[in-house]
């Protein structure tokens, strides 16, 4: 297994961006890439500029804001958000 992380402050400082790059041909039968990008949010520094929702799992004020997505194991967000479910199979 061969992996690359880069990461790099962007924009002055107000984001962090990530790349990673994954290659295993004994697990996968090609080498895939993911990316993300991180928002700072720190009081008095980076203020957060983008409205809250169900969906933001950082308060108003902390050191990053992920997005994260429906199938998170954790409770963050009281209920309010359900994985989709098919009534019957695609295939």
């Amino acid at each position: 297994m061969h992996v690359v992380e880069r990461f790099r402050v962007a924009e002055g400082g107000k984001f962090i961006d990530v790349d990673i790059h994954v290659e295993d041909s004994g697990a996968y039968t090609t080498p895939w890439s993911a990316s993300n990008r991180w928002r700072r949010v720190e009081p008095g520094v980076a203020e957060n500029n983008v409205p809250l929702t169900e969906l933001s799992s950082s308060p108003a004020a902390g050191p990053l804001q992920e997005y994260v997505c429906a199938e998170n194991p954790g409770a963050y967000f009281g209920g309010k958000l359900q994985i989709p479910q098919a009534a019957t199979p695609d295939f």
